[in-house]
């Protein structure tokens, strides 16, 4: 169920929600729970901005960095830490 009032905003009349009940009812096996949301609205005004846009130009922006090359390769594989040694069970 909702509800729908007029709300003055900056002088002039918009029709919006003013009320909204919500119920749900869940079944589990042999039980029923229900739940109700009773939501109020209040406390609307407007929400404003201001944009400026602006040309941009080639110089606001970084020069690009040139094209890395493919890694180098290293000329052997890397080493390998021997696995640390297990103490026998006593």
């Amino acid at each position: 169920m909702s509800d729908y009032g007029w709300v003055t905003i900056v002088d002039k009349p918009q029709l919006l929600p003013s009320r909204a009940v919500v119920e749900l009812t869940a079944r589990v096996g042999l039980q029923i729970e229900q739940t109700r949301n009773d939501i109020l609205f209040r406390g609307y005004r407007k929400f404003g901005t201001e944009v400026k846009i602006t040309d941009l130009d080639e110089k606001d922006f970084p020069p690009d960095k040139p094209e890395d090359t493919e890694p180098v390769k290293p000329q052997s594989p890397p080493a390998l830490k021997p696995a640390p040694q297990k103490k026998p069970l006593t």
